[in-house]
């Protein structure tokens, strides 16, 4: 889709479209367990889904791999609500790390991988956020829209943008993690192998809100919004297709940056099997 067209959808429309990813769009926080005042750090993203009843945050395999094996993590649950207070945490040792694929060569990939939640863990999220059904979007794999039609955006958490704010409610320390579902180009899908990638493009110019640095997007969601036309003109979001994973920034050119993600294969048949043999 053009920028014309883009901007013909409406930014209020984009923006409400872009609030409902919020649901589905995690982040994670490494608690320091051996210091005295808990100061949780941005671990990555991540997106909710659910395979057959089967509960996972799918994220990037390197992302995994820097959460223990033991002790508790941090869920950070953005909503399309107000930011609000909250302290979720997941017992690592009662969850399963499925490592999808990782490559030799971080641009590269693979690097893909999801996260068994236990039950306890599902029940909370439920109450705050939602999961997207892969298993019942799976038919998109061979049905897919062209990555020419509609409007790509990508969902994480920007490292740059943590900050502390007032201790309140008993908490000795506050820390505030802001992430951003922002709009950019897809290009250059490619597959290798069992695993497929697309490079999604963000322009530093104009008037663009996003991050600095892309630090902290890893494993976080990659969507294509699907725009139709009504009878009198007016164009609408009529699909939002869950259909990539990050996990590598490029250097920025040119007021330039890309982030590689897997793209629809990684998630709709990889991922799929994966979960399926390891749950």
């Amino acid at each position: 889709m053009s920028e014309m067209e883009t901007a013909n959808v409406g930014r209020e429309i984009l923006e409400d479209a872009t609030q409902d990813l919020k649901d589905y769009s995690v982040g994670f926080a490494k608690i320091d367990e051996e210091s005295d005042v808990e100061d949780p750090k941005l671990g990555g993203s991540g997106t909710l889904v659910s395979v057959e009843g089967r509960h996972v945050i799918l994220t990037a395999d390197h992302v995994l791999g820097n959460l223990p094996e033991t002790g508790m993590v941090g869920l950070i649950l953005p909503t399309r609500f107000q930011a609000q207070l909250h302290r979720v945490t997941l017992d690592m040792a009662l969850s399963t790390k499925i490592r999808i694929a990782r490559g030799k060569v971080a641009s590269e990939g693979p690097d893909l991988g999801a996260l068994l939640l236990p039950a306890p863990t599902v029940s909370i999220v439920q109450s705050i956020k939602g999961f997207y059904n892969l298993s019942k979007r799976q038919e998109l794999f061979s049905s897919a829209p062209t990555t020419d039609l509609g409007v790509w955006v990508l969902c994480g958490m920007a490292h740059e943008w943590t900050s502390e704010t007032a201790p309140e409610r008993g908490y000795q320390r506050v820390k505030v993690f802001r992430g951003i579902c922002g709009m950019g180009i897809v290009s250059n899908q490619r597959n290798i192998k069992d695993f497929d990638y697309i490079n999604f493009e963000t322009k530093y110019e104009g008037i663009y809100d996003g991050p600095q640095s892309y630090e902290g997007f890893s494993g976080g969601g990659l969507w294509q919004l699907i725009v139709a036309k009504k009878s009198g003109g007016e164009l609408v979001i009529k699909d939002k297709i869950f259909s990539g994973v990050a996990f590598y920034q490029s250097t920025l050119v040119d007021n330039r940056r890309s982030i590689i993600c897997h793209s629809r294969q990684s998630i709709y048949r990889s991922a799929i099997d994966a979960i399926r043999e390891n749950s």
